[in-house]
């Protein structure tokens, strides 16, 4: 309730323009998602939250890896038309370093 009475008040003291249908619109960059809610394209839930359509991260198999670098363990995860590609899950990854004999 209180997201419409902000959105109200900003349309009383701002610009507008009538849509011809007795209807008032505000301007595009006065709208929010969050009064929309997510899109239909957009990925969620996931472990990243609310993915957009388009979005990519880096995802990892474990959180710990042995060697000096967890990019064979990590994967790009895209959301795609509400889908998410790959299988990985975790978020961040720790490289062991393995000791010089």
């Amino acid at each position: 309730m209180n997201r419409w009475l902000v959105i109200l008040t900003v349309a009383a003291v701002g610009p507008w323009c009538a849509s011809g249908h007795g209807q008032f619109l505000l301007p595009s960059f006065w709208r929010s998602s969050a009064v929309s809610g997510p899109s239909p394209n957009d990925c969620s839930p996931t472990p990243w939250g609310i993915m957009k359509n388009g979005q990519s991260v880096i995802a990892y198999d474990a959180s710990e890896a042995p060697g000096a670098s967890c990019a064979p363990h990590s994967q790009t995860r895209t959301c795609e038309n509400g889908k998410l590609t790959g299988t990985f899950t975790y978020q961040d990854c720790k490289a062991l370093k393995t000791k010089a004999q």
